[in-house]
């Protein structure tokens, strides 16, 4: 039989076993992740402070 990875993970399993729903975002390119000399440019860490603060600033309009 085959042996499935991935060079990346997350404690989301955890969360789903306890019938807790999650989401999984951030910011940069997955290409880039978890490699030697991984970065993120500025535009993507500021697309992703925008997407976090959003629901806060809808919530208080």
């Amino acid at each position: 039989m085959p042996l499935d990875a991935a060079s990346f993970g997350t404690g989301a399993g955890l969360f789903q076993a306890a019938a807790i729903p999650s989401v999984i975002c951030g910011p940069g390119d997955t290409a880039r992740a978890y490699r030697p000399e991984e970065y993120l440019t500025r535009e993507e860490l500021h697309a992703a402070c925008k997407m976090v603060l959003a629901p806060g600033r809808k919530l208080a309009a």
